[in-house]
């Protein structure tokens, strides 16, 4: 929520199956988010190229001004890998706040 509250938007791009669209409706927190890919539906997955350019591409975005956010290393690798900068999560939300707001995002208080 207080990255919604920043004014920043937010993608999820999951290696999930088709199943997907049937239970995100019910993940606390998926409305949130301002679109998503889910990689079965595009028969490719993190961390290959393609589908952060797919990603890149749909939503208009340019590698820059992003962060991608992911638990596996490799996967953030691969974003990396395309110009999109990375932070691996490890369930630290101080570090991950702080790697945020390295990019000039100020959090509401």
């Amino acid at each position: 929520q207080d990255c919604k509250d920043a004014g920043l938007r937010l993608y999820l791009l999951s290696n999930a199956s088709r199943r997907q669209p049937d239970y995100w409706p019910r993940v606390p927190g998926s409305s949130l988010f301002d679109g998503g890919i889910v990689s079965a539906f595009y028969r490719c997955v993190k961390p290959s190229p393609e589908i952060y350019r797919t990603a890149l591409e749909k939503f208009s975005l340019s590698p820059e001004e992003c962060l991608f956010v992911d638990d596996i290393l490799e996967n953030v690798q691969g974003a990396e890998a395309v110009g999109i900068p990375g932070f691996q999560f490890t369930g630290n939300v101080p570090a991950l706040r702080q790697q945020v707001e390295s990019r000039g995002v100020v959090f509401p208080r």
